[in-house]
């Protein structure tokens, strides 16, 4: 006679809740759910939440339901079409006891999943199975069926009674509550299942659609594509200010929804990086917006990190679809995909656009057919137009100054001038944080300017030229070289010699053939050509000889156009740049050459001129002392003699330098000082002040005692590194208040 083995009992606590479950015969499994009151409880067999067969008990005293339930998606789970469970409860204050009878296999294919039993064979004691794989859930303050305070899965094992007829009576694997338990009632509706349970996730959903698709819309495109518009960067930043908000507010209600926990999902994951970009995003815009730390870079950081929060926001939002339709719909809602379908074919359509309206020839013809003189540009400035020069380009910067990253100040600080060397990069700023801020605009920076250009400067020349570099001198300074570059054809505006002034101080783009985005300007410098330099220290020393024929070779005072132009460049040690490359590049390398642009000295044909300079900055006057020289030796024809004043006019040359190798064309301002001497002649002065940091020497204490003796200066240009620049600047405005004529007279070049 086979003897009896007993069902054995699976027992297991979740939190407060337990769950008992075994077989009370071959076909039966019955559960005891104790569950604390105002409690659900609610297990399910499989290993997730959708397409799952449920149990779910509902702890209310005497009013304790169960349900049998049949769960399609993550969200809320409904009843089963066919209740295959029996149940009664016992209760008191504190908790419920529900017994519940399950048939192992109801006969309900679509919504009942046949319990998995491990089958015992007495003839070789062993199991045959696996143990069945369970999730859980319950909340710990309600038996309404809200979202569960905890949940998580487990394995269950069942293993069902085997007996003989002899014994089975003995069988005490019918153990139940008693008889005194209350019958359960059998409904399909579900207590507290009556609310809209989706509400919060579709508002959500919405309010960060607007978020993430309109309003950074508009935050793309008024950065990108309204960088002209007046008010465009404060309707960026409102909208920045307003997509954080929204971000954050709801972020973190969803984060209480969960109790705090980030699910295990991409969407919850994501959202949460999504906040803390947010956040990030905003603080780098309040950074550029105050001018601190090193802006580049923070301009960069901001950049990157707007356009990256962007891409993520829209797969967020794909995401956030495809978890709704999980957890609410019984259908995967298409309607994140067609977002980003038109989000991204509208964009693309807007850079199209923008792309072909700012490279079309029309506006580009358009732009060249209005010429400005020198003289109208200045009487416009005069009358308060806010134009820059760059190139050739006569840009109005007055509906860019919200929008420019650099700042309103540092356009205000250059209306009138050329910000040539700016744009390219060749020169620095010291923010208030005493950091050097040097920035190479882009090509869109390029054409954001071009499409702000109101006109093109007369007597300019901007077509590309294709040069060689066919020449490099012996160094004339510290780290400086005159480079000669040559061309296949004569170039209109490419000249030897310039008879007439106007073009003394104006200057020449080059750039290399391979990498055209690496530009410089370099100051037109024909004295100091190898050959006409060696022509104008023999004309100097013929004249301290005393010799009496003094004349100039003819051959280098040509005024034609030419193929040929000598640059001296000077390369900053330890710095990548365009001046470090042509020191490395070989003889036969070519290069892009534009110009000559600018507006020169704007030299007076009588008064007093004066330049505060640094060695490299004298490049900018060295042709006008190679003038001066020739007017004092009466080697001028009359026309060109008739230019400056023999009697009124004087040029101040002060030169800032640690040492003479520093001081481009000093042999060439010594000479003159001596012609000057010997002839009686007041129109030059040169001062060598040898110091070791310009940026130290000069501050505006100093500079404005210094223009005590300067009143009557028709024009005083300064050339130096930034901060002495900038001092000069500041001094200047303050000596504007006191002194109209400085205001008047000042010219700020900057090399």
């Amino acid at each position: 006679m086979i003897g009896l083995i007993q069902a054995e009992t699976f027992v297991q606590s979740f939190g407060a809740n337990t769950l008992e479950a075994f077989m009370i015969n071959n076909k039966t499994l019955r559960l005891f759910m104790t569950v604390p009151i105002n409690n659900f409880f609610a297990v399910g067999f499989g290993s997730q939440m959708v397409n799952t067969d449920m149990i779910l008990t509902q702890s209310r005293g005497n009013l304790s339901t169960a349900y049998d339930l049949w769960s399609t998606r993550h969200g809320r789970p409904s009843t089963d079409e066919v209740q295959d469970i029996k149940y009664g409860f016992i209760w008191n204050e504190t908790h419920t006891t529900f017994q519940i009878d399950r048939k192992i296999d109801t006969g309900d294919t679509a919504q009942d999943f046949v319990v998995i039993v491990v089958r015992f064979f007495i003839t070789f004691i062993i199991y045959k199975g696996e143990p069945m794989s369970m999730i859980f859930s319950y909340h710990t303050s309600s038996a309404t069926l809200t979202k569960h305070t905890n949940k998580g899965g487990f394995t269950m094992t069942l293993i069902p009674p085997i007996y003989n007829a002899s014994n089975q009576e003995n069988n005490d694997s019918n153990k139940s509550l008693g008889e005194n338990f209350t019958i359960g009632n059998i409904t399909s509706e579900i207590y507290g299942a009556n609310y809209d349970e989706a509400s919060f996730h579709r508002i959500h959903g919405w309010i960060l659609w607007l978020s993430w698709g309109p309003l950074a819309f508009i935050q793309l495109t008024t950065t990108r594509y309204m960088k002209t518009f007046t008010y465009g960067i404060w309707i960026h930043m409102l909208a920045g200010l307003l997509n954080m908000i929204a971000t954050l507010t709801l972020g973190i209600l969803a984060l209480q929804q969960s109790d705090y926990v980030i699910d295990d999902n991409p969407h919850s994951q994501i959202g949460v990086s999504i906040m803390v970009i947010v956040i990030a995003v905003n603080f780098t815009g309040v950074i550029m917006r105050m001018r601190i730390f090193r802006r580049f870079r923070i301009y960069w950081i901001h950049k990157v990190m707007g356009y990256s929060i962007l891409i993520v926001a829209q797969i967020q939002l794909v995401l956030g679809v495809l978890m709704y339709s999980r957890n609410y719909l019984e259908f995967k809602s298409p309607l994140g995909f067609i977002h980003v379908g038109i989000f991204g074919m509208f964009l693309a359509g807007i850079e199209i656009y923008h792309q072909m309206r700012l490279r079309s020839k029309k506006i580009e013809m358009k732009m060249k057919s209005r010429l400005i003189s020198l003289y109208q540009f200045n009487q416009l400035v005069a009358h308060g137009r806010q134009f820059v020069i760059l190139d050739d380009k006569v840009i109005d910067v007055e509906t860019f100054f919200d929008n420019h990253p650099g700042g309103r100040s540092l356009l205000k600080l250059n209306i009138g001038r050329d910000i040539t060397k700016f744009f390219y990069g060749a020169y620095e700023f010291k923010n208030i944080n005493n950091v050097d801020i040097k920035n190479c605009h882009s090509s869109l920076g390029y054409q954001l300017a071009t499409q702000m250009t109101v006109g093109r400067l007369e007597n300019n020349y901007n077509q590309e030229y294709l040069v060689q570099l066919i020449y490099s001198s012996q160094l004339l300074g510290k780290h400086t070289k005159t480079f000669v570059f040559q061309g296949q054809e004569l170039r209109s505006g490419m000249q030897k010699y310039y008879s007439n002034i106007g073009m003394i101080g104006r200057h020449f783009t080059l750039c290399s053939s391979k990498q055209r985005t690496l530009k410089r300007q370099y100051y037109i410098c024909n004295c100091l050509m190898p050959k006409i330099y060696e022509q104008y220290m023999q004309l100097i020393e013929k004249f301290l000889n005393n010799k009496s024929k003094l004349h100039l070779d003819n051959s280098i005072i040509q005024d034609g156009a030419s193929n040929r132009i000598a640059l001296t460049v000077k390369a900053i040690s330890k710095r990548r740049g365009l001046s470090n490359m042509i020191f490395q590049r070989q003889l036969g390398d070519n290069f892009i050459l534009n110009g000559p642009f600018g507006k020169g000295l704007e030299l007076q044909y009588s008064g007093v001129h004066i330049a505060f300079t640094t060695g490299q900055g004298s490049l900018a006057y060295l042709d006008l002392v190679a003038h001066l020289i020739r007017k004092n030796l009466d080697l001028l024809d009359k026309e060109e003699a008739k230019q400056l004043s023999f009697s009124d006019f004087k040029f101040i040359m002060i030169v800032c330098v640690p040492n003479k190798k520093h001081a481009l064309g000093y042999q060439l301002c010594k000479g003159l000082v001596q012609i000057c001497k010997r002839q009686n002649r007041e129109n030059f002065e040169y001062k060598l002040k040898k110091i070791q940091n310009a940026n130290q020497f000069w501050n505006e204490e100093y500079i404005i005692s210094e223009m005590d003796q300067f009143k009557e200066a028709e024009k005083i240009w300064v050339n130096g590194p930034n901060r002495m620049n900038q001092a000069f600047d500041i001094a200047f405005k303050q000596l504007a208040i006191q002194h109209q004529q400085y205001q008047q007279a000042f010219k700020y070049e900057i090399f």
